[in-house]
């Protein structure tokens, strides 16, 4: 790929960061639920719904906020590439 190209998104991204979205809200939502009826306490679901929420923000954001550009290739070493051209 050449410098300044930027690449398109994939069609199905959409679909990544929705489920990233709703997994991490239902899955540390229902822990906090379960931890609430095992414990007898009333905070930890929205304790687990804010925090999944949280997370799956940040999760969304390193799987898919990165522009692909700007990261090297796995096992490139820009100090290695200069003699190529």
């Amino acid at each position: 790929m050449r410098p300044g190209h930027a690449v398109a998104p994939r069609s199905d991204d959409g679909w990544g960061v929705l489920s990233y979205l709703l997994t991490g809200v239902f899955l540390w939502g229902g822990l906090g639920w379960l931890g609430d009826d095992l414990l007898g306490t009333a905070f930890l679901l929205p304790v687990g719904l804010v925090l999944g929420a949280a997370l799956a923000v940040y999760t969304v954001y390193v799987r898919f906020g990165r522009d692909p550009l700007s990261t090297p290739e796995c096992g490139t070493r820009p100090e290695a590439q200069e003699g190529r051209r």
